[in-house]
């Protein structure tokens, strides 16, 4: 028995070896596991046995198991080589679908592009969603990486082209032709593809077609477009901002994008007028064909005097000194003419104050032209008249009321005189001096008119009225006749000038309501008594000296307080006369197409109501003449509104004009209460538009709103010694700044404002401000030679330009217009940047490579330096080669390809048992799997229970050459012992045999 018990060593040796030497001939192969053979001891025995007594039978071979442990990982050069670091298996898929799961990363890609190892088994994966997490609802299927892409080109519908162009190359005038290069500058060419991914060529070439000048300061470049050859027409582009949003432009030329449009409509007051127009024909105009801003201008008419010679005299020239008005009287100068401004009532305007005045021989075209400004600006301000009900009124004189005149008081010539001034008015009213105005119980007298009445009376000219009144002589038989008095705007008193330097006292003996002259109540026990008055006298100041000269002095305050001048509908500020090229200019104060002005010269009407005569001096001085019998209207010169309330109409004018607008700090008193001026902040410094006053509040308490009354009232006293009188300023409370707020009343860059007082008012340290004449662009409409042309969107929203007007209006425009490029034209300034195109350019390319094509210069310049394509790209690709495999740790794919595109093809899983060494071995490192190993579990690689993968790496065998060689020394040992048992129970048969012969 012993023979067969060695026997059975000898095999289990064998196998040991057999296992060692396979463990050895596998070190080298990627993804072995080394094996292992497990013995056990053979030992039998029956039932009536004694097992202690029983001797084993040998040994046998139980099991060959495979050892997973990690192998070495290995890199290699394929990136499509994997090893897994940690537990798992990757699933392969035969042919014939029966599964087998290995450690060995060997792959490559077959004819069908799927990754496959040598065996041909191809490695599975599953899909992924959008966040690259594998799909686990879908079935395993084998992995697949595309050596090129399917419809993934990308056609070319954007192209960048940014580019130097150099300045100083002479403009081409030649008719442009590919084939010739002298009709042509410069060219530049770059690949696109088109619809369906095809490849083409696209030439652009460049002609300078103008060279800036004065009188145009801009460049162009005319670009020719050619794709294989043949030429590519541009697209009628409108113009728009870098962002894409459209450009539309109104009849001032100013331009706003259509989110800008879009949002007034919804914000802005007057909503409708920022309304576009859809659907509608278009006057087509360009962007950089948009001149540069002009002023706004007002109204304004010329006036030529009759005669050429007076024209002369006028102009002084021809030797004429000025026009001789000497001999004309009040009558011939009054009502020269009457004007209505701004859609005003007609108001008379004329020179009546000139009359015996010193130099009214040899007035100059432009000394009258300042003169009717100032008469202009007054009859259209917001001034007042002076009532003369305590002097006259109801027809006649109020005997009782005299202004007494005290001269040289408590001198020995010391003289008085009572001034009848009723009388004095009833006079000048015969003699038509006076025109008054108002009703007979309240009649109004204009300042000049009284002042002229005075001085009249003071040199005897009324001796002829009836009834007739004498030369003054006051008391010592003094004359006044050397008293010259005049309404001071300025100061708002009358200037007397006398030839000496006598004391003068304005008085009256009682009080006398409604009293015109500042006079001083002596408040007499009993008027008219000269003792009590030379006693009263003694306590009274004489009026003050005017500007330091004692000849002349001022009467007390002569504020006008009846009515205004003009209605307050009828009031308009600004208003210039101005003598230019031999004619007057009259001008309306506002700029822009909503200004107008008419002038004539009708000074009687027939029994029709038609014009009768004209001012004879009017017609001469300014050439306004009436046809008897015909209408007023047909006599009339006018320059109406541009504005209609139907229709918008083309510019003319401009726009209106904005007013200089002083805001000021935060009070420092609280405008809710009632508050106090006192003499720490009555006092103000006001300056309009170079007319400047200290102005004095009233003391006092305040509402609000009271103050800003009183404030507002005295700026508008405000006048300078050249007639000048500020007239329109408004005075506001700003709530939500708890501020003031004055807003001049003319709109020209000459318009100044600056108001400095007190910080209880908010007034101390306020920025002045500055009037701005309006600016506009005169739209020029482009043309095909002298023909308009016209631009309207078809159903697909593509612009096109047409010579058929439609249905367009030349009267009643679209409020806002788009506005285009030039059709393939480049546009620089003269700094050399790019004006046009904004945005991108299209070009119509779709019948030649299937899709258009959207050109943007932008970065493109126009320096003196060589020709440079500064950059040039587009986004079109081809179909894409594969160039580059990525494996992450994850198990994902992405595939990168040469068009730039990048795929996420899928996620590789792994496979992992509940017992690996229960997988069955199949050869070239495979397993399957057994119900000992349980069935494979897949998973996402770095899951748990789950290795990673490393690309470009395989894992090599787990071998350790060390401990398998020594193994194979311990099995060689073996399988000699067992040899030598062998050989020993050998022996022992030998010896019984022999014994037994």
């Amino acid at each position: 028995m012993s023979f067969y018990t060695s026997l059975t060593g000898l095999n289990a040796a064998t196998t040991e070896l057999a296992v060692t030497s396979n463990n050895i001939a596998n070190s080298a192969t990627a993804g072995f596991k080394r094996s292992t053979a497990s013995f056990g001891d053979i030992f039998a025995t029956s039932p009536l046995q004694r097992a202690a007594a029983v001797v084993g039978q040998g040994v046998a071979l139980k099991e060959v198991a495979q050892e997973f442990s990690q192998g070495f990982v290995q890199f290699s050069a394929n990136s499509l080589d994997l090893a897994i670091t940690g537990d798992g298996f990757f699933p392969l898929q035969s042919s014939d679908g029966s599964r087998t799961f290995t450690r060995n990363g060997q792959f490559m890609l077959n004819e069908q592009n799927q990754m496959v190892n040598s065996a041909g088994q191809a490695l599975l994966s599953l899909p992924v969603d959008s966040t690259n997490k594998a799909d686990f609802s879908q079935p395993p299927s084998a992995l697949a990486i595309p050596r090129q892409t399917v419809s993934e080109f990308r056609a070319s519908t954007e192209v960048e082209l940014g580019l130097n162009l150099p300045s100083n190359v002479e403009p081409i005038t030649a008719t442009f032709n590919p084939n010739k290069p002298e009709t042509y500058h410069r060219t530049t060419s770059l690949t696109v593809y088109g619809a369906s991914g095809s490849q083409h060529l696209a030439t652009v070439y460049y002609v300078k077609t103008q060279a800036a000048t004065s009188e145009n300061p801009l460049n162009k470049w005319q670009t020719y477009v050619y794709v294989d050859g043949e030429e590519v027409d541009p697209a009628l582009i409108q113009a728009s901002d870098s962002g894409g949003d459209a450009f539309f432009v109104n009849k001032y030329g100013e331009i706003k994008t259509q989110n800008e449009l879009e949002t007034l409509q919804k914000t802005a007051a007057n909503s409708s007028e920022y309304l576009v127009t859809q659907g509608t024909v278009y006057r087509k105009f360009s962007y950089d064909m948009l001149s540069d801003p002009i002023q706004s201008t007002p109204a304004a008419l010329g006036l030529t005097a009759a005669s050429p010679t007076d024209v002369q005299r006028l102009s002084l020239a021809g030797g004429f000194n000025g026009l001789d008005l000497s001999a004309k009287t009040r009558e011939d100068m009054r009502n020269l003419m009457q004007i209505s401004v701004d859609g005003s009532d007609f108001v008379q305007v004329g020179l009546e104050h000139l009359v015996g005045k010193e130099g009214t021989d040899r007035l100059s075209g432009q000394q009258i032209a300042t003169e009717l400004t100032n008469v202009i600006q007054e009859r259209f301000g917001d001034g007042a008249k002076f009532e003369t009900t305590a002097y006259y009124k109801s027809g006649a004189s109020v005997d009782t009321a005299t202004l007494d005149i005290t001269r040289d008081y408590g001198e020995s010539n010391e003289s008085f005189l009572a001034v009848p001034v009723g009388k004095i008015i009833a006079a000048a009213i015969q003699q038509k001096d006076i025109v008054l105005s108002g009703d007979a119980a309240k009649p109004m007298v204009m300042p000049e008119e009284l002042a002229t009445a005075m001085n009249k009376y003071f040199a005897g000219g009324y001796a002829s009225a009836t009834p007739a009144l004498a030369a003054p002589t006051g008391t010592n038989s003094r004359k006044f006749d050397d008293l010259k008095v005049e309404y001071d705007f300025a100061r708002q008193a009358m200037r007397i000038t006398q030839t000496g330097d006598d004391t003068l006292h304005f008085t009256t003996d009682a009080a006398i309501s409604g009293e015109l002259f500042g006079a001083v109540n002596l408040k007499l026990a009993t008027p008219g008594n000269a003792t009590q008055r030379e006693t009263a006298l003694a306590t009274t100041d004489a009026l003050v000296s005017a500007d330091g000269d004692k000849a002349v002095v001022l009467s007390g305050a002569m504020v006008p307080a009846g009515d205004q001048i003009a209605e307050t509908r009828n009031q308009r500020y600004g208003i210039t006369v101005n003598f230019v090229d031999g004619s007057f200019q009259i001008a309306s104060g506002t700029t822009g197409d909503g200004s107008s002005i008419a002038i004539r010269n009708v000074l009687t009407l027939d029994g029709s109501g038609n014009a009768a005569t004209a001012n004879a001096t009017g017609e001469a001085l300014f050439g306004l003449s009436v046809t008897a019998g015909t209408p007023e209207s047909e006599n009339t010169s006018s320059v109406a509104e541009a504005l209609s309330a139907v229709a918008n109409r083309p510019a003319v004018r401009g726009q209106a004009s904005t007013p200089a607008i002083v805001s000021g700090n935060q009070m420092g008193i609280d405008p809710s209460k009632p508050f106090e001026v006192t003499t720490d902040n009555q006092s103000l410094t006001v300056i309009v538009d170079n007319i400047s006053s200290q102005i004095n509040l009233t003391l006092g308490q305040y509402s609000i709103g009271d103050f800003t009354t009183e404030l507002q009232s005295k700026i508008n006293l405000m006048a300078d010694k050249l007639g000048r009188q500020v007239s329109g300023v408004l005075v506001e409370f700003n709530n939500t700044n708890s501020s003031l707020t004055f807003t001049g009343s003319t709109a020209t860059d000459n318009s100044f404002l600056q108001v400095a007082g007190s910080a209880d008012f908010g007034l101390e340290d306020v920025e002045p401000a500055f009037g701005t004449t309006s600016t506009y662009i005169r739209l020029s409409p482009d043309t095909t030679g002298t023909t308009p042309l016209y631009a309207y969107q078809d159903r697909n929203g593509e612009w096109l330009e047409t010579t058929d007007k439609g249905t367009f209006d030349e009267n009643d425009i679209p409020n806002w217009s788009p506005i285009f490029l030039d059709r393939g034209e480049l546009t620089f300034d003269t700094s050399g940047t790019l004006v046009s195109p904004v945005g991108e350019a299209v070009l119509k390319s779709a019948t030649i490579i299937g899709n258009d094509i959207n050109v943007d210069y932008v970065g493109s310049t126009q320096f003196n330096s060589p020709f440079a394509v500064l950059n040039q790209s587009q986004n079109g690709a081809p179909e894409g080669d594969l160039v580059g495999v990525n494996i992450g740790e994850d198990g994902l794919v992405v595939a990168s390809y040469s068009n730039g595109s990048q795929k996420s093809l899928g996620k590789i899983i792994l496979a992992n048992f509940a017992t690996p060494k229960g997988l069955r071995q199949v050869g070239n490192s495979g397993f399957t799997a057994t119900s000992q190993s349980g069935e494979a579990k897949l998973g996402e690689p770095g899951a748990a229970g789950f290795g990673t993968i490393r690309a470009g790496a395989t894992e090599r065998s787990n071998v350790d050459l060390t401990a398998e060689l020594v193994a194979l020394i311990t099995a060689q040992r073996n399988f000699q012992a067992n040899a030598k048992a062998i050989e020993t129970s050998s022996t022992l048969t030998q010896t019984i045999i022999q014994m037994r012969g």
